[in-house]
């Protein structure tokens, strides 16, 4: 039985991405607040102007709201939301076939897509 090389290319692409998702997992255990500010900041700006509220930033707990008596930290960041679209969409991607190009330039723009999601 011979495998095509488009079979060899999309198995090396899945490969890739569960390597991604591993990687992702592993940050995010071993991460700390201020790896997720990225995602975190504008979840608490948005917080902050939807209850008129001010906030400031602890390096060991995140965005402290001490009127509102909230903290939002790397729990509330939407980390694995953000790695399982970005996944999901690459998973897809991965077997559907399109030119190289194309696929170079959609997993390019998967994870700000995935980002605003």
């Amino acid at each position: 039985m011979k495998i095509s090389k488009t079979t060899i290319y999309q198995i090396c692409i899945i490969l890739c991405i569960l390597l991604l998702f591993a990687s992702g997992k592993i940050l995010y255990k071993y991460g700390n607040t201020e790896a997720f500010d990225f995602l975190i900041k504008p979840v608490a700006t948005a917080v902050a102007i939807y209850y008129d509220s001010n906030y400031h930033y602890n390096s060991d707990h995140g965005f402290a709201f001490d009127d509102l008596m909230i903290v939002i930290d790397k729990s509330c960041s939407g980390f694995n939301f953000f790695t399982i679209c970005m996944v999901s969409m690459l998973l897809i991607m991965a077997i559907t076939p399109i030119d190289k190009k194309k696929t170079l330039l959609t997993i390019s723009m998967i994870p700000l897509i995935a980002y605003f999601a």
